[in-house]
């Protein structure tokens, strides 16, 4: 069996969170959870993802800004960043994408789509390795808040025999280095 990928999904909305780890439930994977895009920045940097899921209206440091922090840093140029977002407005799919993310994905979504999404990055080219160097600061400044709307009504998902290999693991932006 592979090495379970290491999936960081950003979301302010507890709701939003659980969703994507129900779906990812029978997967093999390891699910980090950040509720800000700092600590998403700080999750990234301590656990290296494989793939980033990133929602954009976070409050503090929003999705976009943790994106573009993310994707100047040598080690993370390769690493998929998906906008998993609720903003459909004209423009916003083209700020995602200047903002460095690699896909852009309307909320709410389906556990087939979620799935084939992480199945067409987990199948491209690996990304290429670049040792960690420390970032001058870690901590960018935190955009204007914003508010996610509330988590959609989970689909029914079907049952697995399989046991997941899902690790929650979260941090806050108090976690002491």
């Amino acid at each position: 069996m592979t090495a379970p990928m290491t999936i960081l999904y950003a979301d302010d909305n507890p709701g939003n969170l659980q969703l994507v780890r129900l779906a990812l439930r029978d997967q093999n994977c390891r699910f980090l959870e950040a509720k800000d895009g700092q600590t998403a920045i700080d999750l990234a940097l301590r656990e290296h993802p494989d793939l980033i899921f990133m929602d954009i209206n976070m409050p503090g440091v929003d999705g976009l800004a943790a994106t573009k922090h993310l994707k100047a840093l040598p080690e993370f140029a390769r690493t998929p960043i998906i906008a998993l977002t609720s903003n459909t407005m004209p423009g916003d799919r083209e700020a995602c994408f200047a903002a460095g993310c690699d896909e852009y994905l309307v909320k709410p979504i389906l556990r087939s789509e979620l799935l084939k999404t992480i199945a067409h990055f987990r199948d491209a080219k690996p990304k290429e390795t670049t040792p960690a160097q420390p970032p001058d600061a870690t901590h960018i400044a935190a955009a204007p808040e914003a508010a996610t709307p509330p988590a959609a009504t989970p689909a029914e998902l079907p049952p697995t025999a399989v046991q997941p290999v899902i690790e929650a693991v979260t941090a806050s932006p108090e976690t002491p280095e």
